[in-house]
């Protein structure tokens, strides 16, 4: 499953983290959590 979820390795910043900086911020708490969870199964 870790290999499907290449978007999250990429460290591009998003658009909409200019306007909106919380939202960086949560996609990366999101992204660890995801690979946490990838880990864990």
């Amino acid at each position: 499953m870790a290999e499907e979820d290449g978007d999250f390795q990429r460290d591009e910043p998003h658009p909409d983290d200019r306007d909106d900086p919380v939202s960086g911020e949560l996609r990366d708490r999101v992204r660890l959590a995801v690979i946490k969870i990838a880990e864990s199964e």
